[in-house]
């Protein structure tokens, strides 16, 4: 099945999974197999809202064109749907002087379509004869292939999030990597079980190539799949694509390209789950076309690639010598902490119903809801367009129709008989509320707010770098926004930072730490530690965001730090982000010379610049 299915990863489309917010719609499984493993036809009406794609051609060319080295090669497509990737290998096939190159291709897919629709009529081959198997993959064996091992394994796996997965893929997936001495992450993607899977059918020597989602690089459940990658293979390389192969199918999934060559089987007695030596790493590069990714690829091959090892982070492919150089450089101009150093983040309330719980003015007037059973709450990101959430923020969002108005069930009314805070609750459909999960861990279901405004917010997925909110009203956020709970220093902490918190009020210490989240140097730092997902937005986890380096100068005074953050405060709300953080690099790096801090800058910067070009998407599906 040589597809994407996407739709269920594309940032947006569903709940994080840390949310839990059951407001949306239940999650719609792959078809199942039946008793032997095919599964009914997939309309085209399932394949798009299972997120189908099929892989473009010039794509799975390339790959093959690496992959694939002899006359004698044998081939196999787990998923091969459109057969994009085994007509790519037929071509390459016949290029390298094979016979009869379709005798040397293999595969499985779920999709009756695959066959009748794409195996027949372009290769004419059928299922059966120990080569191509209507079933699912991960339950098909080694040895029901005629042959024995492969050579070469390519293909683009389903995209599936382990959420959106049914009872028998788990199951199935489960048992193939038990048989095959491999495990997952936990709720690791269907993408993850073929790709491991898939190593139990390679010869030793043997290579493969996969189109991946950009989950590959990200994801912590990935660095698993990394780790067996790098031990299992003589070399790899994987290459970040800029370009989104699937606009035309309407998504902008990035992707990645894995190539591994050298396998290496283990003996039966040694146990497959072992952690990596680092002997064999990965090495990462990024290509922002596919003919980027070809000369990526061929200066691998000679031994002249300027990939970078992948070592934790993905953006370890941008930061080289002299931007190492740049961040020590720049850490060294004051007191260098993490924002959890200083702060602990923490997820916003989770309602289960934001659409019921969180509603704006126009509902509020049907229902007969009163403003003393309404509390603002941050639902929204945008809704704050400085470094500090007021009460004219909210009352310009409220007036513009955004849904922040919280129903606060803790209101006296609740207890009038006929009230319309009663009525409004009533309204909520029983057997919904008592089959969300949600509900049933609060002793009041209705009573989602735990109490706790914090100091400031955090975004959980944006466009832009991170910033920190302070949190003026105050008030409380959903969880689409993280929660900051600043710290109390501890005694033995850096007598620097004793220092500085000492010179400033609870107010001026937050207001220095929102000033420096907003440097270049806190900015990289935002992009080193985040996930890029869909069409470019940058994903922060709580643990993530606690990672995130901040610069403080080693002397502040209240006034000095009033005057910085009012500063970038008006660039943010005049829509100058760029302005503010060239004024937040000033008050960080203010004891540095001025050419020093200029070189600094301008190097970290460039780095910058790169990240977030390869965050967000190259809007064309050409070669060039």
């Amino acid at each position: 099945m040589s597809k994407v299915q996407t739709v269920q990863e594309v940032p947006g489309l569903t709940a994080p999974p840390h949310q839990g917010d059951g407001s949306g719609g239940e999650p719609t499984p792959m078809p199942s197999p039946g008793v032997d493993g095919a599964v009914d036809p997939v309309s085209e009406v399932d394949k798009k809202r299972h997120g189908v794609y099929y892989t473009p051609s010039d794509a799975a060319r390339i790959l093959c064109a690496w992959a694939i080295r002899t006359a004698d090669d044998r081939v196999l497509e787990p998923s091969f749907g459109a057969c994009g990737f085994l007509v790519a290998a037929r071509e390459q096939l016949d290029a390298v002087g094979a016979a009869n190159p379709r005798d040397r291709l293999y595969g499985c897919d779920i999709d009756p379509e695959a066959f009748s629709g794409f195996l027949e009529p372009k290769l004419g081959l059928s299922a059966g004869g120990g080569r191509f198997f209507h079933r699912d993959f991960l339950r098909v064996a080694l040895d029901e292939f005629e042959g024995g091992p492969f050579d070469v394994v390519v293909g683009n796996p389903p995209y599936v999030s382990y959420h959106n997965t049914d009872p028998d893929q788990r199951e199935a997936s489960e048992r193939a990597l038990s048989r095959s001495g491999f495990q997952t992450g936990p709720k690791s993607s269907l993408w993850a079980s073929f790709l491991l899977y898939s190593t139990a059918f390679l010869k030793e020597g043997g290579r493969m190539a996969w189109l991946l989602p950009s989950s590959f690089l990200y994801a912590e459940y990935a660095a698993h799949v990394r780790d067996r990658i790098a031990e299992r293979f003589d070399r790899s390389l994987v290459v970040q694509l800029g370009q989104r192969l699937f606009l035309s199918e309407g998504t902008e999934e990035s992707t990645a390209v894995l190539l591994a060559e050298g396998f290496r089987p283990l003996p039966s007695n040694e146990d497959r789950r072992g952690t990596t030596t680092g002997e064999h790493s990965i090495l990462i590069d990024f290509a922002e076309t596919l003919s980027e990714l070809e000369a990526s690829i061929e200066a691998w091959e000679e031994g002249e690639s300027v990939a970078q090892p992948f070592v934790g982070r993905a953006a370890t492919a941008y930061i080289k010598g002299d931007v190492e150089d740049a961040i020590e450089r720049a850490a060294g101009a004051g007191l260098a902490v993490t924002l959890g150093d200083l702060a602990d983040v923490r997820i916003g309330i989770v309602t289960g119903a934001n659409p019921f719980f969180v509603i704006d003015q126009e509902r509020a007037d049907e229902c007969g809801l009163s403003d003393e059973v309404l509390r603002p709450i941050l639902a929204k990101f945008a809704m704050v367009p400085g470094a500090e959430l007021t009460y004219d923020d909210l009352t310009d969002a409220r007036d513009a129709g955004a849904r922040l108005l919280l129903v606060d069930t803790a209101h006296p009314e609740l207890e009038v008989r006929g009230s319309p805070l009663r009525d409004y609750l009533a309204s909520f459909p029983r057997a919904r509320r008592h089959a969300n999960r949600t509900f049933t861990k609060r002793d009041l279901w209705h009573r989602p707010d735990d109490g706790r405004p914090p100091d400031a917010f955090f975004p959980y997925m944006y466009q832009h770098g991170p910033r920190i909110i302070l949190n003026a009203v105050p008030t409380t956020s959903t969880n689409t926004i993280h929660r900051v709970y600043f710290k109390e220093l501890e005694e033995d902490s850096a007598p620097e930072a004793l220092e500085a918190r000492a010179s400033l009020s609870d107010r001026g210490w937050m207001r220095a730490c929102a000033v420096s989240i907003l440097s270049t140097f806190s900015q990289l730092s935002g992009e080193i530690q985040g996930r890029a997902y869909g069409a470019g937005v940058l994903k922060h986890e709580p643990s993530e965001a606690r990672r995130i380096r901040l610069i403080l100068p080693p002397s502040l005074s209240e006034d000095g730090v009033d005057a910085a953050f009012h500063a970038v405060d008006a660039a943010l709300r005049d829509g100058e982000p760029e302005l503010a953080r060239r004024m937040a690099d000033g008050f960080v790096l203010a004891t540095m010379p001025t050419s020093v801090r200029d070189q600094t800058v301008s190097v970290l910067a460039a780095a910058l610049d790169e990240a977030r070009r390869r965050r967000h998407p190259l809007k064309r599906a050409s070669t060039a």
